[in-house]
């Protein structure tokens, strides 16, 4: 019988990993040896997959992505390289790579319901340590303010970020790196990335999607 993610998530959701959680630096993760152990007692026929073609940012940082399996049941993650303060690494080693894929498979397992709560709260920026300054009474806007245009969320940024990494790893082409992938689409559809809000940011993610080189943009 085939399992269901909601079967996985209630069988492993309930493991208590409390007495497995480590601290480095800033950061509190679970050994990958033990999450993987552990999901191994559950679910021995599961397998996951590595990008062994890391995504390499505008900046020089490095991205990392995992495929983790179990019968029919499939989860995708991904990373960055990052240091002990949470901040990307700007042409990270060998070893901080691979440090990060394991780390990877951790979060990845994290979607099954391994670790699930160790994570809560980690997309939340966080807030500077500064002296209160004094209080300033602006003045109040006027009703007759014209209204903001719509913005892109970071969960919509998010998503074509991982869009056009997924792009890029399926084409196997060095020269069409995320980045290229997205400004060749935006140049197809005549905008700029100014110009894509939480409104239009779907014709983007679609083009992305079915982006192939020489191919012309349709909507």
């Amino acid at each position: 019988m085939t399992t269901t993610h909601s079967e996985i998530w209630k069988t492993l959701s309930t493991v208590n990993v409390s007495q497995h959680v480590e601290k480095k630096g800033n950061l509190s993760y679970l050994s990958w040896a033990w999450a993987w152990g552990t999901l191994m007692e559950h679910y021995p026929q599961a397998e996951f997959e590595m990008d062994w073609k890391p995504s390499v940012e505008a900046d020089g940082s490095v991205t990392v992505w995992c495929e983790v399996t179990i019968d029919d049941c499939v989860r995708k993650m991904w990373l960055p390289v990052m240091d002990n303060r949470n901040n990307a690494v700007s042409s990270p080693n060998a070893r901080e790579i691979s440090d990060a894929r394991m780390r990877c498979l951790v979060k990845c397992l994290a979607l099954f319901g391994l670790g699930f709560s160790l994570y809560a709260g980690e997309d939340l920026p966080a807030k500077p340590s500064r002296a209160a300054s004094p209080k300033i009474d602006f003045p109040k806007p006027s009703r007759a303010e014209s209204p903001k245009k719509p913005a892109l969320s970071e969960s919509n940024k998010e998503r074509l970020r991982v869009a056009a990494e997924l792009k890029s790893a399926e084409l196997e082409d060095d020269s069409l790196l995320p980045k290229q992938i997205t400004i060749e689409c935006l140049k197809a559809m005549n905008l700029k990335w100014g110009q894509i809000n939480d409104t239009n940011f779907s014709d983007l993610f679609s083009q992305i999607q079915q982006f192939e080189p020489g191919r012309e943009v349709s909507f």
